[in-house]
């Protein structure tokens, strides 16, 4: 049976029920302008600000984009509140089959929401679409990326539009389609999560007072280490608490600094020795917790390896109930995740190491620093320069410019 693959997520997650404010039909090609406070927003001379109030009514509808569409035309949404990282559920009424003209399966328009400065509008992901165009009742989720707050027709809100693309020239609507009723309603959210499994409150043992000691967390790997979050507390026997965070080593450590030390690999942990001088003296790196003191680790994270690059909606299974929460997956693919060094790759690099020591003095140095540059593909030694020429890998045309290792385009950075 396969050992069960676990995430953590990083951060709570705080579902916002939407909040309705207002509706515009308008052409996002006006010219685009920034008010005085410095937040966006565009111009729209022939917007259309539609009645809330009549939603709903019999009778009462309203072209969605202009009667007569065209690239551009976008209807709208002003929302009070903050729904970043949301997934929103917007349930539509409209005329059975008022859009004509469109493939439901690939329609022209594109839903967006307003992220300010350079980002502007984002594209929002479309999980499903049960309105086949506009042309039937039904709904439509959406995955919200950050959204800021703007200004547009002189209402402040955060914003949503739904955006006719150039496919409207060649693929488009005949007619705009109806819109009878509209709700708006939050199913969930987004957070990041890593390939972890969280531990607080470790017991580790209790103080001999002697420098130099060492306990072993019950799990491992350990993962990095929050010098915020991830500390020793130590409790004394008469009920003093004080808290030792995370060093590298105790090189730097003076005798009253609370630092211990971790070794991820096999989850050891130890405070700072106390050494010998030539002049006699014994010098302590670090503080020692005081006899009989109770150690706990308060919290830390172990997991990790490639085995957590899974694919998109892998996870479904909650590990412990949380209120309200139906469901959990993961609507992108896990990356990033790597298992440890091998001995052998670390036997193969050992004289490496020892050769460059982060120094160059050979031209074959050069080549050999330069290669382990992030993001360099190869490195080659150019004469002309005395230095070593690296090459970078290009840029994946992919919307989220993720880069290829596999791709290495001409020389783009010059090491000397």
């Amino acid at each position: 049976m396969n050992e069960a693959i676990v995430f953590s997520t990083e951060r709570a997650g705080l579902i916002r029920p939407p909040t309705l404010r207002g509706l515009y039909t308008a052409n996002t090609l006006a010219q685009v302008r920034l008010d005085t406070e410095g937040q966006g927003g565009e111009g729209h001379g022939d917007a259309t600000r539609h009645d809330l109030a009549h939603l709903g009514l019999p009778g009462y509808r309203f072209p969605i984009f202009q009667p007569q569409p065209r690239p551009g035309d976008a209807l709208f949404i002003q929302l009070e509140g903050d729904h970043s990282e949301h997934v929103v559920a917007l349930t539509f009424g409209v005329e059975l089959a008022g859009g004509a003209g469109v493939n439901p399966n690939h329609p022209p328009y594109v839903w967006e929401a307003w992220q300010g400065g350079v980002s502007r509008w984002a594209t929002c992901e479309v999980e499903y679409d049960g309105t086949q165009a506009f042309n039937v009742s039904g709904e439509l989720i959406l995955r919200l990326p950050t959204m800021r707050e703007g200004t547009f027709f002189d209402q402040h809100g955060y914003w949503l539009r739904c955006r006719l693309t150039n496919e409207q020239m060649h693929a488009g609507y005949k007619v705009s389609p109806d819109l009878e009723t509209l709700l708006v309603d939050a199913r969930g959210i987004t957070v990041p999560a890593r390939h972890a499994t969280i531990v607080q409150n470790e017991l580790l043992g209790q103080s001999n007072g002697t420098p130099g000691q060492r306990f072993r967390l019950l799990h491992e790997p350990v993962l990095h280490l929050d010098p915020e979050r991830d500390v020793l507390e130590v409790v004394t026997a008469e009920g003093d608490i004080h808290l030792y965070t995370p060093v590298p080593d105790f090189s730097t450590s003076a005798p009253e600094d609370r630092h211990f030390t971790l070794d991820a690999t096999t989850g050891e942990v130890a405070f700072g020795p106390s050494i010998l001088q030539a002049d006699g003296s014994v010098y302590r790196f670090g503080a020692v917790p005081p006899q009989g003191a109770t150690i706990r680790m308060r919290r830390y994270q172990y997991g990790g390896g490639a085995g957590g690059n899974v694919p998109a909606r892998a996870l479904s299974v909650l590990k412990s109930s949380v209120p309200y929460v139906a469901r959990v997956t993961n609507h992108a693919p896990a990356a990033g995740g790597r298992n440890g060094q091998l001995l052998e790759d670390a036997v193969q690099r050992v004289p490496y190491l020892l050769r460059l020591r982060n120094r160059a003095v050979t031209a074959d140095d050069y080549e050999l620093l330069a290669a382990q540059v992030p993001g360099v593909a190869r490195a080659l030694r150019d004469p002309q320069h005395g230095g070593a020429r690296s090459d970078l890998p290009r840029a994946d045309p992919r919307p989220d410019g993720a880069g290829r290792a596999g791709d290495a385009g001409p020389a783009a950075r010059r090491v000397v």
